[in-house]
């Protein structure tokens, strides 16, 4: 399935079933406010006033296609978590919906990635970008998907941080050579929705596979290319024991938890972190 999704439109329903999505919705900011990460507590006061309630169920029908699979409905019911202006006009389409980090957690990353210059190296829709062009000075976005980078510059518009981001399509393995920053983020694919059954979903593989680097270099050597201050965004199940795959490079190892279920970790390497 491929098509993007637009929140922004009018409402068409009755009264009653507006009642029962403001409820709904009200639900999901409380899911919201609730959000903890390990070593840090988010304050979410401002999703009240970010989330808008302007809403077409349509899009929603979507999901109800035959041929949707039961994953992406999951995702998008969580549509306010991933951007609490989702209906302000956010595009996406299915791969950067599940791809997407969680705002709060984007939030948490950006600020512990603060610095002048960033380098997002695997960008899709914009939902780190975003953050980081809160935080830091100037942030360069790579996605080799033009159509990614399309909604990322656009989304970027609706957060108002579309002046302090440069869009780049491109292979970030073949620009990594040529570009510096203070910092480089990398949140490379893990395999879809079931990556925790696949090959490509293990940490190993992802840190490690080069089958799909255009230089035949691996994620992390390439990215230190760019900077020694280094953050793999990776999958909830990474250990410890992790950081050896290139020992000497990284330092610390956390994890992200939202509504106290454990979503995402980050492995960080490099001077500018060790002061976490």
């Amino acid at each position: 399935i491929d098509f993007e999704i637009n929140g922004n439109g009018d409402s068409e329903d009755s009264n009653e079933k507006n009642n029962i999505f403001l409820h709904e919705l009200l639900k999901e900011i409380q899911d919201l406010q609730s959000d903890n990460f390990e070593e840090i507590e988010e304050n979410n006061d401002d999703c009240y006033e970010e989330v808008s309630i302007n809403y077409n169920r349509s899009y929603e029908n979507k999901f109800k296609d035959p041929n949707a699979t039961d994953d992406m409905r999951k995702y998008w019911s969580q549509r306010f978590r991933y951007f609490s202006r989702f209906d302000d006009g956010i595009k996406t389409d299915t791969q950067g919906l599940f791809s997407v980090t969680p705002e709060s957690i984007a939030k948490y990353i950006a600020k512990t990635c603060s610095c002048d210059t960033i380098v997002d190296g695997f960008c899709g829709i914009g939902g780190n970008a975003i953050k980081f062009a809160m935080t830091c000075k100037h942030v360069i976005a790579i996605d080799i998907d033009p159509i990614k980078i399309k909604y990322a510059k656009h989304n970027a518009a609706i957060y108002n941080v579309a002046d302090k981001i440069d869009f780049i399509v491109g292979d970030f393995f073949a620009l990594c050579s040529s570009i510096n920053a203070d910092a480089v983020y990398l949140a490379p694919p893990w395999g879809g929705p079931k990556y925790s059954t696949l090959k490509e979903g293990k940490i190993k593989y992802i840190m490690k596979d080069t089958s799909y680097s255009s230089t035949g270099k691996d994620l992390v050597e390439s990215g230190l290319k760019i900077s020694k201050n280094i953050a793999v965004l990776l999958p909830k199940y990474a250990n410890v024991n992790d950081l050896n795959i290139f020992p000497g490079i990284f330092h610390k190892l956390e994890y992200h938890y939202l509504n106290h279920k454990k979503k995402s970790s980050c492995m960080y390497g490099g001077s500018m972190f060790k002061k976490m």
